[in-house]
């Protein structure tokens, strides 16, 4: 019964209850064994005990095994419908499209402020001379 109990309550633990399968699977065995094993030869000495940790072991062992496909979905970035690789997409988009207006910003403003490159035609000198 104790190892049920702390399973079930170690797998409530959020990024950590997948660890609880190991505990509550003991659980289930004791509580089994317990179940069948009679003790002082009476059939109903300690009975309510195993049944108590068998519950809490397979509750806690469905809970785990939840936080276990979670953590496998996530850490693949496939589950939950692709989400992390749509995340990492756009992201990626977004630093590029970013960069590029950066880069061109930074092209019209060097154009704007630099002096224009094309020649000055000189100024042809009057053929006239000045009046006084």
């Amino acid at each position: 019964m104790v190892m049920g109990i702390v399973g079930l309550i170690f797998s409530f633990v959020p990024c950590l209850g997948m660890y609880a399968l190991p505990v509550t699977g003991i659980a289930i065995i004791l509580g089994a064994l317990a179940l069948r094993a009679p003790k002082d030869g009476s059939p109903h000495k300690g009975k309510g005990m195993a049944i108590a940790g068998l519950v809490c072991g397979l509750i806690g062992s469905l809970i785990a095994a939840y936080w276990l496909w979670a953590w496998m979905h996530v850490k693949d970035g496939n589950g939950f419908g692709g989400f992390n690789k749509e995340f990492k997409k756009g992201f990626d988009e977004g630093i590029e499209k970013a960069l590029k207006e950066q880069s061109e910003k930074a092209h019209k403003d060097l154009n704007e402020t630099a002096p224009d490159p094309t020649p000055v035609p000189a100024e042809k000198p009057d053929d006239k001379a000045p009046t006084p």
